[in-house]
């Protein structure tokens, strides 16, 4: 089924691979890879692209868990119990 897509911008010209026609796609959820971020950059420039939650936390755990970093183990979990508070926040 995907061999009767040209695979253009995401099906530009409205194959019948896709129920729907658009442009391009509106969003991208990543995680921080630079290449893949340039490389969506690239291809969709008018695309939103956000960080993915899962991988900005474990980001931050790697980070609170590195030991050149020196955050004491008991301090870990509140900080990143704190840190989640912040990621969550709505912005008004």
């Amino acid at each position: 089924m995907l061999s009767e897509c040209s695979y253009k911008p995401m099906c530009v010209e409205n194959c019948t691979w896709c129920s729907v026609a658009f442009q391009y796609p509106e969003v991208f959820m990543t995680d921080n890879c630079d290449k893949e971020k340039g490389a969506l950059q690239e291809i969709w420039p008018n695309a939103h692209q956000y960080l993915c939650h899962f991988h900005i936390m474990q980001a931050e755990w790697r980070w609170l868990c590195d030991s050149k970093n020196a955050v004491l183990q008991e301090k870990r979990q509140e900080l990143m119990r704190l840190f989640q508070k912040v990621l969550n926040n709505k912005i008004r």
